[in-house]
């Protein structure tokens, strides 16, 4: 729920806001930028791994590569990427 008022009702009042979704969250825990289990916990620590002015972009770009890529039952590692940083695929940390 938080998802669908927190982003908007921010950009509205020129506050800057990053919205976690199901996408942000999935692969940012697979990259190792947030190590966290629900939308609250990953919203702050994104918001202290993300620099404001990347935000509102990055959501746009993880949800499209999580809707064709980084597919939350069966990713599709071998078009991906991102591989050599996935935790989820042995890689090393994105920090």
């Amino acid at each position: 729920m938080r998802v669908l008022y927190s982003f908007p009702v921010r950009l509205s009042f020129g506050l800057p806001a990053i919205c976690v979704d199901t996408h942000m969250r999935r692969i940012s825990n697979r990259l190792g930028i947030i190590n966290a289990k629900d939308v609250y916990s990953s919203e702050e620590e994104l918001e202290k791994a993300i620099p404001h002015h990347l935000w509102v972009e990055l959501n746009t770009v993880m949800v499209s590569f999580g809707q064709h890529v980084c597919l939350s039952r069966q990713p599709l590692c071998s078009q991906c990427c991102l591989l050599r940083v996935c935790l989820k695929k042995g890689g090393e940390n994105f920090h």
